[in-house]
């Protein structure tokens, strides 16, 4: 599996405006913004979707995975009492998963559109 610049680009452009951020503090907003640039965009997109390939061939180093792979948890009150935890991971591995849930959804779809 591999996806090219237009994927990365349109899933970065696909969350909504004001996305938490992970515990790194990056936002999506950060990474349209970049991707938005005149000087460097181009060169930026093309890295970003380096990385993402790097990640879905499985290749992230195995001592930054437990922290890639991890996010901020938090827990926030009900309203009708108890708590309700809430992860948010880092924005590349948000942006890796989408393009490869993507990527995998079409493959079962025949088997279970009709059911």
């Amino acid at each position: 599996m591999s996806v090219n610049e237009d994927e990365v680009r349109r899933a970065v452009f696909s969350f909504p405006p004001g996305s938490a951020g992970g515990f790194d503090g990056l936002c999506f907003q950060h990474i349209s913004d970049m991707l938005m640039c005149q000087e460097a965009g181009t060169e930026f997109l093309s890295i970003l979707t380096n990385f993402v390939n790097l990640v879905v061939a499985g290749r992230c180093p195995t001592d930054a995975a437990a922290v890639f792979f991890g996010g901020r948890l938090l827990a926030l009150s009900k309203k009708t009492g108890g708590i309700r935890p809430i992860a948010i991971g880092f924005i590349l591995r948000r942006l890796t998963s989408k393009r490869a849930n993507a990527f995998s959804i079409k493959k079962p779809a025949p088997y279970f559109c009709p059911h």
